[in-house]
C-alpha cells in the first residue's frame, strides 16, 4: 500500500527515553507499514471552529521536532503550534458530519482529506498531516496522527448509545490522565515499557448528544501516536501462552500501583452453579463449553461441589498493547487507556487467553489469595492486590483529580478557558507522582 512521500520507518536521536515520556525508539510514518491489516481508506472534512485544549509539546517536539519548523521549542501558548494541530487534527467522517442524530449539526469546511482505518477502529482513523513546506523538504520522519474521535466509517451510520462515533472531552481528558499515570507508574517502578504518547486533544465546537442514556458532552478529538497493532490482539492470531504471560504481568504492576485495565468488565465472564449444572456467560449471553471444561474452570475458580460461593467472575486481561511485544519483549507499548480504572482491592479471578477465540478460556490465570481452590497448573502467577504504601486507588479523593472534572465542566460551559484544564492535568501528574514517592522503589 504505497503512497508518494513514505520515508520508511525512521528511529529517534538518543536520549528520547530520558524525559518525562519514556519515549520508544521507532515511529511509523509509512503507509506500507498497514499492509498486513486490511485497512480502508476513506475521506474525511475538515471542521471549522475547532479548539485546542491541551497537547503534549514535548513528545511532538520528540517525535517530529526535526520534520516541522519551530515544533521543537513550540511553547503551549504558540500560535503556530495551535493551527498546525488543529488544521490537521480536526476531521471528521463525511457519514458522521452528514447527520444529526447523535451531534449538533456540525461546521465543515469543503475541504476533505484521506485517511485510513485499521481494523475495528470504530471511531479513529490515521491522517498523514501537512508538513510546512511540503514533504520533499522534511529533515526528519513525516508525522501520523491517530485520531480517535473522527466519527464512524462512511459506509456506516452511527448508533447510540455505543456506537456514536465520536469521543466527548471528559473521556480525551480522562484518557489522556491514565496515559499520564500508567507512565507515572513506569518512572515509578523504573520499568522499560512505555505508554504511547497522546499529542493532543482538540475540541471540535459541538455537542455529543447522548438522548437519555448518559450525559452530553462537548466532542472532541484525541490526536495519538501512530502505531501498528499486533494481529493476536485483533484475533487473527493466537496469543500463546507466552505474550499472555506478558500481558498478566503488566496488569499486575497496575494493580499493584492502584490501576487496572481489566477490571471494569469489558472482557468479564460469570460462572455460577445451578443445583448440578456449570454455567458460563458472558453479558448475559450464554456460553458453550464441555462440562469437562466447566469443571475445569470451576477448580480454577474455587467453585465447590456444595456450600461456598456459588459464582465466580473472570475479568479478562484487556492490556491494549501496539506491534513490538515480540521484538522486545521488556519494552512493548501500552495504548488505549480510557477502560482504565482505580481500584483498592481486587477479587475477581484475572484471565489472559492464549488463544484467539478468548470466549474458549483457555490460558492464563491468577485467583485471590486465601482461594479455597487447591493447586491447579493453569494458575501461574500471584495475584496482585495494591501495594498500600505506594498506590493511586484514592487519587480519585483528591483535591486535584475534582479541580480536573470542575474545569473540564466550566470550560463545556464557556465561563473558563483552555489553561484551566491544562494546569489542572499539570497538578493531578504532580499528585500522583508525590503519592508514589512516598515509597519510592
Amino acid at each position: 500500500m504505497q503512497k508518494s512521500g513514505s520515508l520508511g520507518l525512521r528511529h529517534a536521536g538518543a536520549g528520547k527515553n530520558d524525559g518525562p515520556v519514556p519515549f520508544v525508539t521507532s515511529l511509523v510514518n509509512k503507509w506500507d507499514a498497514f499492509d498486513r491489516q486490511s485497512v480502508s481508506w476513506e475521506f474525511a472534512q475538515r471542521i471549522r471552529g475547532a479548539r485546542l485544549v491541551w497537547a503534549d509539546t514535548e513528545a511532538l517536539a520528540a517525535d517530529y521536532g526535526d520534520t516541522i519548523p519551530g515544533l521543537s521549542t513550540a511553547t503551549r501558548d504558540d500560535p503556530a503550534l495551535h493551527k498546525w494541530l488543529i488544521d490537521n487534527g480536526a476531521i471528521l467522517s463525511l457519514s458522521q458530519a452528514r447527520q444529526t442524530d447523535v451531534n449538533d449539526p456540525v461546521s465543515t469546511s469543503s475541504e476533505t482529506v484521506e485517511t485510513v482505518r485499521p481494523p475495528r477502529y470504530g471511531r479513529a482513523a490515521i491522517l498523514a498531516p501537512e508538513v510546512p513546506g511540503g514533504v520533499a523538504d522534511a529533515a526528519g520522519p513525516l508525522p501520523f496522527f491517530d485520531i480517535k474521535g473522527c466519527g464512524v466509517p462512511n459506509d456506516e451510520d452511527p448508533v447510540l448509545p455505543h456506537s456514536n462515533g465520536l469521543l466527548t472531552l471528559r473521556e480525551a481528558v480522562y484518557e489522556v490522565i491514565l496515559q499520564k499515570l500508567v507512565n507515572s507508574v513506569l518512572r515509578h517502578d523504573r520499568r522499560s515499557e512505555a505508554v504511547l504518547p497522546c499529542y493532543a486533544i482538540l475540541d471540535l465546537g459541538f455537542f455529543a448528544r447522548f438522548k437519555g442514556h448518559r450525559p452530553d458532552g462537548k466532542a472532541a478529538v484525541l490526536l495519538r501516536r501512530t502505531q501498528t497493532r499486533p494481529a493476536w490482539q485483533w484475533g487473527t492470531e493466537n496469543p500463546g501462552r507466552r505474550r499472555a504471560g506478558r500481558l498478566l504481568d503488566f496488569e499486575s504492576l497496575l494493580r499493584r500501583r492502584g490501576l487496572s485495565a481489566s477490571s471494569c468488565g469489558a472482557v468479564r465472564f460469570k460462572l455460577e452453579r445451578q443445583g448440578t449444572q456449570l454455567l458460563l456467560s458472558r453479558d448475559g449471553e450464554p456460553i458453550a463449553l464441555s462440562d469437562l471444561k466447566l469443571r475445569h474452570l470451576a477448580q480454577i475458580g474455587g467453585l465447590q461441589n456444595s456450600g461456598g460461593a456459588d459464582t465466580v467472575i473472570f475479568d479478562g486481561v484487556n492490556v491494549q498493547v501496539a506491534d513490538g511485544l515480540d521484538d522486545e519483549p521488556e519494552r512493548f507499548q501500552v495504548m488505549d487507556f480510557g477502560r482504565y480504572r482505580f481500584a483498592g482491592s481486587f477479587d475477581q479471578v484475572l484471565y489472559s487467553w492464549s488463544l484467539r477465540d478468548y470466549c474458549a478460556l483457555e490460558g492464563t490465570f491468577s485467583r485471590p489469595a486465601g482461594s479455597v481452590a487447591g493447586f491447579h497448573p493453569d494458575v501461574t502467577h500471584d495475584y496482585a492486590q495494591p501495594d498500600p504504601g505506594a498506590n493511586l486507588s484514592t487519587l480519585p479523593e483528591t483535591q486535584a483529580y475534582r479541580d480536573i472534572w470542575e474545569c473540564v465542566a466550566a470550560y463545556e460551559a464557556g465561563s473558563i478557558a483552555y489553561p484551566a484544564i491544562w494546569r489542572a492535568m499539570d497538578r493531578l501528574e504532580q499528585t500522583a507522582l508525590h503519592m508514589l514517592g512516598a515509597s519510592p522503589c
